[in-house]
């Protein structure tokens, strides 16, 4: 293999003595070498960078695990990158194209890695020194890289780990991970244009071949990405208008955050279509283990998890599809504690040996050894409030079934369907938006974390139903759905659901949310505006959630019209609410019982 060679990379590099649990069972069979910057090309003739983490002393051929990065495949975690070639199978990180060492122009999200990813999968199974089975890993963005490889069916490609990921675009609900009921993620997506993938880069000198350049050791002095941006008070400036030059007015890079917004106005154009995203038309040839957490809401491994199964080609591998849902923040599986805590939240102990299954899923399907994969549970969850780690052959698991908890006068939710109708009005300003969390709470650009709403609860533009506390424990595994009846003074609006859990001191700590924009309440592509007073039915996607809640305790349920900022605000105009600068107060009302019994669809587990 052609590249520059770095020195031994020593076990030490990615063991964490903290937490030695996680690489139970991992005893090294060789060491490592890391081979970088070979470049690989791509059918247009584009060649991306691409670092090979080999075991040393192995006997070839060897498969090879993929990961394809926009974030410097130089900066990776060093955990799999050691654990992988340690056992037998060769690690590969490549830069997408445009990003850092790879040739190319950058589009985020591009619709191109799909060819990409098949082109690279291609060029690694027809090396001499590899046996023609490639498996891909990704987390977040590389976890859409990943899923996108698999929609291709490349023969040599095995199986895959997608984490994390938004990459399914395929429903009347979301678009990848981006939007949300038609309602964008503006928090996310301000910052993850602004500080992880603005346009600028450095690259060398025309004239200079990129491969000799980075493939220099003198290289490692150059940063491709200036890191700094002006600082901005996110609080403040993400309230200002219009959304889609947010970035530009705080005096950040050049990036594509003005085009995303702009284009997500029309959440089914073809410029989501361009992204490439997983739709139900697409089919899957190989085995996947997909990862999430409860802080994840929005993302697509659920949505993975069923279509992969739907659309295998056999039976087979329909059978070998699987999905860990997992107590953990964005990408971070891995950061499992004996006393686990997110914010106001306590999992307990979520201890469990991550690398010692990722590794042995990939020596399983690649090497023929390793993991017992055919005993594996299909389904593994944590139980919260219980805190104990769960195994099912489904998702949701066997005996969960629907039960409705009906909105009902007074801020109550009651298990029996009200006859007599009500409603409840409340006004919704944009220009003072409901807040997504209280003041001061940590959160992370996906607007995770947990805390105690009850000081939001109580604004004049939430209004909140609760019910009487729990007299035996209540236990939810799978999808939460709200299916409401609205009406509104405004030809459109939001609709805001945050599901909390309730104790006997008052906090009510949140559990999971979602949105709903009224134009898109039959969908995403038949946008429809609202007669004043009408009345209307949404159905409201709460995500997932595992969860019991103890006797005792009980849920609550919160409703608005923004949740800002981790959702874009509406302007309630009718107009586009990512380049209008107007806005209106809109006078909502949420309706109750009889023919229009708004209620909560609830994933009860059996007692």
């Amino acid at each position: 293999m052609a590249g520059a060679e770095d020195a031994l990379q020593p076990r030490s590099a990615r063991f964490d003595p903290e937490r030695p649990f996680l690489f139970e069972g991992l005893a090294p069979r060789f060491a490592t070498r890391r081979v970088r910057s070979v470049f690989i090309p791509m059918r247009d003739g584009v060649r991306l960078s691409t670092d090979f983490h080999i075991p040393l002393g192995a006997d070839l051929p060897l498969p090879v695990v993929l990961v394809r990065t926009p974030y410097n495949k130089n900066n990776a975690p060093t955990a799999m990158p050691a654990l992988l070639p340690e056992q037998g199978i060769v690690y590969a990180i490549q830069d997408v194209r445009g990003r850092h060492e790879s040739e190319g122009e950058f589009v985020a999200c591009s619709g191109i890695d799909r060819l990409d990813g098949l082109d690279t999968v291609e060029w690694i199974a027809s090396q001499t020194w590899c046996n023609g089975r490639v498996g891909t890993l990704g987390s977040s963005y590389t976890g859409e890289t990943a899923a996108k490889i698999a929609a291709m069916r490349h023969p040599a490609h095995r199986c895959g780990v997608i984490m994390f990921d938004g990459s399914y675009g395929g429903g009347q609900t979301r678009n990848g991970a981006y939007l949300q009921g038609g309602v964008s993620l503006l928090r996310m997506m301000f910052g993850w244009y602004r500080d992880f993938v603005p346009k600028v880069s450095f690259a060398p000198p025309a004239g200079i071949d990129r491969e000799a350049w980075y493939q220099a050791r003198w290289a490692d002095a150059y940063e491709t990405q200036p890191v700094r941006q002006p600082p901005v008070d996110y609080d403040s400036h993400l309230k200002t208008l219009p959304v889609d030059t947010l970035l530009d007015r705080s005096g950040a890079a050049p990036s594509e955050f003005a085009a995303q917004m702009r284009a997500s106005a029309e959440p089914c154009s073809q410029y989501f279509a361009d992204q490439g995203f997983l739709t139900e038309a697409d089919r899957f040839a190989a085995p996947h283990l997909f990862v999430t957490g409860p802080l994840e809401r929005g993302g697509s491994s659920f949505d993975n998890f069923r279509l992969f199964q739907a659309n295998a080609d056999s039976a087979e591998v329909a059978r070998h599809q699987y999905l860990w849902f997992t107590p953990a923040a964005h990408s971070g599986y891995a950061e499992c504690e004996a006393d686990t805590r997110f914010g106001a939240r306590h999992f307990g102990d979520t201890r469990h040996p991550y690398y010692r299954d990722l590794v042995g899923w990939f020596t399983h399907w690649l090497l023929d050894h390793g993991a017992e994969i055919e005993a594996w549970p299909r389904v593994r969850y944590f139980l919260a409030g219980r805190n104990v780690w769960q195994e099912a052959q489904s998702w949701p698991p066997h005996g969960v079934v629907a039960r409705r908890l009906y909105l009902a006068g007074e801020g109550a939710l009651v298990w029996d369907k009200p006859v007599a109708e009500a409603s409840v009005e409340y006004l919704y300003d944009p220009d003072d938006p409901t807040p997504s969390e209280p003041p001061e709470t940590p959160v992370d650009l996906l607007g995770g974390g947990y805390a105690d709403r009850s000081a939001i609860e109580v604004r004049d533009d939430v209004i909140s139903f609760t019910m009487p506390p729990l007299e035996a424990s209540l236990a939810l595994a799978g999808a939460i759905e709200l299916e409401l009846y609205v009406s509104s003074s405004a030809p459109d609006t939001d609709f805001v659901a945050v599901l909390s859990e309730v104790d006997s001191k008052g906090c009510s700590i949140n559990v999971t949310h979602g949105v709903a924009r009224m134009r898109y309440r039959t969908g995403l592509d038949c946008p429809e505006m609202m007669k004043p007073g009408e009345i209307y039915r949404v159905t409201i996607d709460l995500w997932h959630a595992a969860i019991e809640v103890p006797a005792g305790n009980a849920l609550r349920l919160s409703l608005s019209s923004s949740y800002f900022p981790v959702f874009d605000r509406n302007l309630n105009t009718g107009g586009d609410n990512f380049t209008g600068t107007e806005w209106r107060t809109a006078r909502n009302a949420v309706h109750l019982g009889g023919a229009c019994a708004s209620a909560l669809i609830l994933p009860a587990c059996a007692a």
